[in-house]
């Protein structure tokens, strides 16, 4: 768990990942409550709750950079599930330092989290990747 704390990604090192337009998988790790009180999240992200993230089949390609994010500003959730997909072999997965509150206090884009969520205001999904909104 330490080693994947000092493997953290900041959000500028992030913004200028996404800038360059390098293939960043994003995942937002967010409750369903979470995503329902506060929609918007990065731009290109895909929601995953964690329980969805099991080790046995993961819904994210191997190899990419995987940036996680969660609602907690200290990642506990976004290492834990780091720590769990580096143990299946996972190798380039980095919690987002400080999260989505982060994100939101440098100032950078957000964009409506396309979820299943269960009830009517569900919006449809959409996968992260180099065709990410700016």
């Amino acid at each position: 768990m330490r080693q994947l704390l000092r493997a953290r990604i900041d959000v500028f090192e992030l913004k200028q990942r996404l800038d360059r337009g390098e293939n960043v998988v994003i995942v937002d790790l967010r409750t369903v409550l979470d995503i329902q009180a506060s929609p918007l999240g990065i731009a290109g992200a895909r929601w995953i709750p964690p329980e969805k993230l099991d080790g046995k089949r993961e819904p994210i390609p191997p190899g990419e950079l995987v940036v996680f994010y969660c609602a907690e500003p200290g990642e506990a959730t976004s290492a834990r599930i780091a720590g769990l997909l580096n143990r299946h072999g996972y190798r380039n997965v980095r919690p987002l330092r400080g999260g989505l509150e982060a994100w939101r206090h440098a100032g950078f884009p957000l964009e409506p989290i396309r979820a299943d969520l269960p009830g009517p205001e569900a919006p449809p999904t959409v996968s992260a990747g180099k065709d990410r909104a700016q």
